[in-house]
């Protein structure tokens, strides 16, 4: 229950990670506190290292980083090497300045779950406006994801470099990106099943999501619904996984595409009123 305000760690002259809170080995119980208005060289409000623990409650507001010659992640906070992380019903809004990671930034991080909570209005200039998972195992339930913006990858959710993800039971709405309005998942695991992506856009292609080249994977039982790019407003897939009895509707762009390559294997699905069509370099399959 505590709350911290306009703290800053180092300066656009000097490294420093954590603008509220830096813990380097510990184990954590942040609850129910606020913290707005911070800013550091990596983790605005806060950054963990090396930890175990839970994080429940809490919100992540107005957070930002100072410009510097090293990777600028985690606008609101930032993850590393700590596993089993616990996070519960969080709010992280309106982080910016980050490049990777505007409102949570995960990096070599196994057996995460996110449960609950809102990331909204966060910004990233490369990948992950509103989470970037980086060489991490993660669950993800129930969380909303809205009007996060990447000037690259994935809008709402960019898991790159080796992660595992699974995605449940969330809502993806009004999130942008260059690619992967929605989400962008790329070189892991990622499982995707029973979430809405809404009103998603993409300046080039997958407006509401991107599965590219995944070691394995299922996109199983979601809406997409009125997503928009110039390419493929819905759903962009590449390599052998399985698309199954989700709905895919009022694109514009074409609803389903795949890339070259392993094409994914696709049953079962509802798609209509795409402006793009509803289907290009792949087939519908049974049931569809």
């Amino acid at each position: 229950n505590c709350e911290i305000r306009e703290s800053a760690a180092g300066s656009a002259m000097n490294y420093g990670l954590g603008g509220a809170v830096y813990a380097n080995g510990c184990q954590v119980d942040i609850r129910d506190s606020y913290f707005h208005d911070n800013a550091a060289t990596q983790g605005g409000a806060l950054y963990l290292v090396g930890c175990t623990g839970n994080l429940s409650g809490n919100t992540f507001s107005g957070n930002s980083l100072f410009a510097s010659t090293e990777t600028l992640v985690g606008g609101g906070v930032a993850i590393v090497n700590s596993p089993q992380m616990v996070l519960t019903d969080n709010v992280f809004t309106s982080n910016t300045s980050a490049a990777e990671g505007g409102g949570l930034y995960v990096d070599n991080c196994p057996d995460l779950t996110m449960t609950g909570g809102v990331l909204s209005a966060n910004t990233a200039s490369f990948a992950g406006g509103g989470v970037r998972l980086k060489k991490t195992s993660a669950v993800i339930d129930g969380v909303a994801f809205e009007g996060n913006t990447s000037t690259g990858l994935g809008g709402g959710i960019a898991a790159i470099d080796s992660s595992d993800a699974t995605l449940t039971t969330s809502t993806f709405s009004s999130n942008s990106a260059a690619v992967g309005g929605g989400a962008y998942a790329t070189a892991g695991s990622f499982f995707v099943t029973h979430n809405l992506f809404i009103g998603n856009a993409a300046t080039s292609t997958g407006g509401a999501l991107v599965v590219s080249v995944t070691n394995s994977g299922t996109v199983i039982g979601n809406t997409l619904d009125a997503n928009t790019a110039s390419a493929v407003g819905g759903l962009l897939s590449s390599g052998d996984i399985e698309i199954f009895n989700n709905i895919v509707a009022n694109s514009t762009g074409v609803g389903v595409s795949s890339t070259s390559g392993q094409p994914p294997v696709l049953s079962h699905n509802a798609t209509w009123n795409n402006s793009g069509g509803d289907y290009s370099n792949c087939t519908p399959g049974d049931g569809s």
